[in-house]
């Protein structure tokens, strides 16, 4: 090996083959790959800079006898996005992988002056498995840059999900301000492990994982805080114990000994998912008022408010949806960045969009921030797409009559008659709207949609997969993971109903992609 990269060739829809790397007389890594047997869609991309000067030996089991496939093994020093991130699919400002699946994201943080987000992804593969940690860093939530793969799978298994912390007082021993990575090992029956970095770019896993053994098949998805009352850190873990969806939370001094102290029931498991999977526990103030309360929401978004003393958390008002979003929706398995200099509360999530024929496939969702807000009925999450967003936006915003553009960030502001209707067609995407009946509907989802002093308001952004709505209050979101702009149609117009908007002041800016 003289190069960085090792290029083997991929065909969507193949026969799933294990490819083996051998070099320095063990295995350095195996995987699955629908190792291509002719023309291949694309190329897959492994890091071998470790083994320069070596001589490695790749083989593949299941491939047709007498089959020349492996002459297509090439070799690279430089790596671009296979579709030059221009597929017809390829979104241009939410994160997607140059190759391969993507799914939850992980280790969400800001660290070393940069924005970094981890996320799990399949390398060699359009669909789900071959669990990575994934890793790209970003100055501003929007423009990211792959580094590489950060975890491999190994003994310890393949790498499932979960957080990062920065560790400012060195209490793990790894080093001052180092970042500590806490993921779940599915060897074992599943157990939690930490890996480190003083650079933020290569990460090395401790020797004395698994940091929690396991406890059930069904534990995962590790989340780590620093709780500053308590002077301790704080991991809360799925546990599907007792036929229930739990999250049971964890006191350590040092990230690496770890004791149970509480556990948070969610729903059985035979009766709703409440508390399944990705938990995330965080404190936020309510705006406007000089307290604070605690939230714990699991990967689809259903929350509960209370309060929590570094063990126990304690409900208030509980089984929440987090802005609304619809079941059947495109967001899941969310996480919010730890660390923020300013404070900020900031969500990013899994976005399930479907990619065919791509090198790619799925996205992370607009990242927002999380506000915590007095209603007539309590206690809400609000979210709201972060101010950053602004900068993508090409010049000044214009009435929808005139707007001719790809990338489109719209507000809506009409004053339609109160029992009437209307229908938008967004770069072709229906959006109906029902003031009788206060409620929006997109791809066949339909949602409550108050009025707002009697004008029909929406914030949305509509990318070349996928579109996202926002209530102005905060309190709504509607994403779709399978509205597709029509790439002919760049117009945004009423379609039917036209008579009953009184007033439209409705305007949108185009905006910027950010791979270019």
């Amino acid at each position: 090996m003289t190069a960085k990269w090792l290029l083997l060739p991929v065909k969507n829809g193949a026969r799933m083959c294990k490819a083996h790397v051998l070099a320095r007389g063990k295995v350095f890594r195996e995987f699955d790959i629908e190792f291509a047997q002719g023309d291949p869609d694309w190329y897959a991309a492994l890091d071998v800079s470790s083994l320069k000067g070596s001589k490695i030996k790749v083989s593949v089991d299941g491939l047709r006898a007498g089959t020349k496939s492996l002459s297509l093994v090439k070799v690279a020093d430089e790596l671009s996005a296979p579709d030059g991130y221009d597929g017809v699919y390829r979104a241009q400002f939410h994160f997607s992988p140059a190759r391969g699946w993507t799914n939850d994201p992980n280790g969400l943080s800001y660290y070393n002056g940069q924005w970094h987000l981890f996320f799990q992804h399949n390398p060699y593969g359009v669909n789900w498995g071959n669990m990575h940690w994934g890793h790209a860093v970003s100055k501003d939530l929007f423009h990211w840059r792959e580094v590489g793969e950060a975890l491999y799978p190994d003994g310890l298994g393949a790498m499932f999900s979960g957080s990062a912390v920065v560790d400012r007082d060195n209490t793990a021993g790894f080093g001052r301000n180092a970042h500590v990575l806490t993921f779940t090992g599915t060897a074992g029956g599943s157990t939690q492990g930490i890996a480190y970095s003083l650079d933020g770019v290569n990460y090395t896993k401790w020797s004395g994982n698994p940091v929690v053994p396991n406890i059930t098949n069904g534990n995962r998805d590790p989340r780590v805080f620093w709780y500053e009352p308590g002077r301790h850190w704080v991991l809360v873990l799925y546990v599907e114990e007792n036929g229930r969806h739990n999250v049971v939370v964890f006191n350590s001094p040092d990230l690496k000994r770890w004791k149970r102290v509480g556990t948070i029931p969610g729903d059985r498991r035979d009766e709703g998912a409440f508390l399944f999977e990705c938990p995330e526990l965080f404190e936020l103030p309510v705006e406007g008022e000089n307290v604070s309360r605690w939230v714990v929401f699991g990967a689809n978004g259903e929350y509960s408010i209370g309060t929590f003393d570094g063990r126990n958390f304690k409900t208030e008002c509980d089984r929440l949806v987090l802005c609304r979003m619809i079941r059947g929706c495109g967001y899941y398995a969310a996480q919010t960045f730890g660390d923020v200099p300013d404070g900020r509360r900031i969500f990013l999530a899994w976005f399930r969009t479907h990619m065919p024929g791509m090198p790619f496939n799925q996205s992370m969702g607009l990242p927002l921030e999380l506000k915590l807000v007095r209603t007539p009925n309590g206690l809400r999450l609000a979210a709201f797409p972060v101010k950053e967003v602004e900068s993508l936006r090409k010049g000044r915003a214009v009435p929808f009559s005139e707007f001719n553009g790809e990338l489109v960030e719209a507000f809506v502001d009409m004053r339609v008659r109160p029992t009437a209707g209307v229908r938008l067609s967004l770069r072709g995407i229906p959006v109906a709207y029902d003031a009788g009946h206060e409620t929006l509907e997109v791809d066949g989802v339909r949602t409550a949609w108050p009025l707002v002093e009697g004008r029909f308001k929406a914030r949305l952004f509509i990318d070349r997969t996928g579109l996202e709505i926002y209530s102005e209050n905060g309190l709504v979101c509607l994403p779709v993971q399978n509205a597709r702009a029509t790439p002919a149609d760049r117009s945004l117009r009423i379609v039917d109903g036209a008579k009953h908007v009184l007033e439209d002041s409705s305007r949108a800016y185009e905006l910027k992609s950010v791979w270019r």
